[in-house]
């Protein structure tokens, strides 16, 4: 709220309720050697792949999103088209080293209501915006209905069919942070 001398806003029927400012929370993201399928639900005023990914060192060599990619050089950093990580996408990751490695990124919780993302015909590499898990029914209500008839999602692991009348069917059942 703008401040405003002598001010009253709400009253002892209709009370204005305060909520406290989002806190920074920090990713954990488990990156596995080989390929890596993620997405953030966090955001900071620096998205850059130098700083989201400075916690994994030389553990990668290669990112991408659905349109661009980026190669990592030591001494250097990242460089290639892909630039800066949104919350709207997800990204590919190629690890490089033999063991799990960490992405630990803080930012500021992602409010998905305020993330719209738009779905085209064809696959679609969507970001997973919300701080906890969900089904798939209550993750992708906005697609629902015959419009989502025959619509098809996976993750890395795992994959749902949408069948008009039931909703999404099959191994993957949860939408997932970072997933």
């Amino acid at each position: 709220l703008p401040f405003v001398g002598d001010m009253t806003e709400g009253d002892g029927l209709d009370p204005f309720v305060l909520t406290p400012a989002p806190t920074d929370i920090t990713t954990d993201i488990s990156i596995e050697p080989g390929w890596n399928w993620f997405s953030l639900n966090v955001a900071s005023d620096d998205m850059s792949l130098n700083t989201v990914m400075s916690s994994m060192g030389r553990s990668g060599n290669y990112i991408k999103d659905q349109d661009n990619y980026a190669d990592y050089y030591g001494g250097f950093g990242w460089w290639g088209p892909l630039e800066e990580f949104n919350n709207e996408d997800m990204y590919k990751f190629k690890s490089i080293g033999d063991e799990e490695a960490l992405l630990a990124f803080t930012g500021n919780p992602v409010d998905p209501s305020m993330v719209p993302i738009a779905i085209t015909a064809g696959w679609n590499w969507i970001g997973y915006t919300p701080q906890e898990s969900m089904d798939l029914n209550s993750a992708l209500a906005t697609l629902s209905g015959s419009s989502a008839a025959g619509d098809y999602i996976k993750n890395q692991d795992n994959y749902a069919d949408f069948y008009d009348g039931f909703g999404w069917w099959g191994p993957l059942e949860m939408s997932e942070p970072y997933e």
